[in-house]
């Protein structure tokens, strides 16, 4: 937002592409659990996902409307970074490999 309050182009279509996504997903989730069928054939626990090697977190979506680390921005259903968000974390991953190095040398 800018001083007067106002929110730029790109950003309500930052905002639009998730909010689309997120309410056809929930609609698509809600038809699911209302068809009786589902629960008839579909049977998912901690055991079988377990068995499966796959972890609860790769089923279940982040609370995060938006997670701030360039390697997760293109999750659907998530807020994208936005240019400035890119570059802090581009600058921040920048100094930490800085004082990594220096660490380093230092040894």
């Amino acid at each position: 937002m800018d001083e007067s309050g106002n929110i730029s182009k790109d950003d309500i279509i930052r905002l639009i592409i998730p909010t689309v996504y997120n309410v056809n997903d929930l609609n698509t989730k809600l038809e699911r659990v209302n068809n009786l069928s589902t629960y008839l054939t579909f049977k998912m626990s901690r055991h079988s996902l377990m068995r499966d090697e796959i972890s609860e977190a790769e089923i279940y979506p982040s609370q995060s409307l938006q997670i701030k680390d360039l390697r997760y921005d293109y999750i659907q259903g998530n807020i994208r970074l936005s240019e400035n968000q890119r570059k802090q974390l581009e600058e921040e991953r920048r100094e930490s490999s800085k004082k990594f190095a220096k660490m380093f040398l230092n040894l």
